[in-house]
This record gives structure tokens, sequence and C-alpha cells, in this order.
């Protein structure tokens, strides 16, 4: 149902939770609605403060301010190699984010591999994005709102 919204150009959005789907079962088609997902044992998302400080020319980010505030912020999202994707919140996580040491297992949600690498190359995070689909329709995706105090 879904994907037949999609292409008819209805824009779709996913906040926190929203956004973690299983690799097999939505990743493709949330990487083709929004842009990108949160994959388990890929992905990771701790409670952080990140700094925003900069943001992009955007329609979404007009008049956005500096902030930073304490949340559940995923990373180390899975995203689509198409044209139109465009990061709207993105910060350098620290190193201790990633609840995971070489040679544990992963953790589906506290860290893996894969998150301390990008953590340590120091590659920014895109928390908050927006999409433009070849379909003409848009999406967006937001990792935070773990703590609705943040709304206040």
């Amino acid at each position: 149902m879904i994907d037949e919204w999609a292409k008819k150009g209805v824009g779709i959005g996913c906040m926190h939770y929203g956004v973690e789907v299983e690799a097999n079962k939505g990743g493709q088609e949330f990487k083709r609605w929004i842009g990108g997902y949160y994959e388990t044992n890929y992905s990771c998302n701790p409670m952080w403060s990140p700094d925003y400080q900069s943001f992009p020319d955007h329609p979404v980010a007009r008049g956005v301010k500096p902030f930073s505030n304490r949340d559940e912020w995923y990373f180390n999202m899975r995203w689509t190699e198409q044209k139109g994707v465009t990061p709207i919140l993105s910060a350098i996580a620290p190193v201790e984010t990633v609840h995971f040491k070489e040679g544990d297992k992963p953790n589906a949600h506290g860290g893996n591999a894969d998150a301390l690498k990008a953590v340590k190359a120091g590659e920014p995070q895109h928390l908050a994005w927006a999409s433009e689909r070849p379909d003409g329709g848009r999406g967006f995706g937001f990792t935070g709102m773990h703590n609705f105090a943040n709304l206040m």
C-alpha cells in the first residue's frame, strides 16, 4: 500500500523507531521512500547530545538555529545511492556512544564493528534528512524523539 502511494508522489516521513526496519523486510523500500533506514546490528542508537552548528541551504532547515539536546539519536544508517537525499541534522558521534568493543558480538542497538569504525573515522552522522524521490515524491527521516520533553 505504501509503495503504491509513493509511486503516486505521496510524501512519506518516519521518525525515531519508525525508521528501523529489517534489511530484507523494508530496507530497500525505505531507501526508495525516505532515503535511508536504521538496520539492526549495523546502525546504533545511543543516548547522546549532538551539537548542531550548521545546516544545509534547504527549505526544511530554513530558520533552524544551532542547538543541542540529549536524546536517543540513531546513526550509522543505511543510505540509498540515488541522488536527492539532503542531510539536515548532522554531527560527529563520540566514540563512547558505541557500546561495543572489538571482539564483542554485535548488539542490536548498542553497537557493532561497523558503527565503531564509522565513529572512530570521524564520519559525520546524519540524524535527520529530507529526500526528493525520482517519482516526484518527497520523504524525510528523523532519528530523535525518544525524549518527548525535548518538544518543550
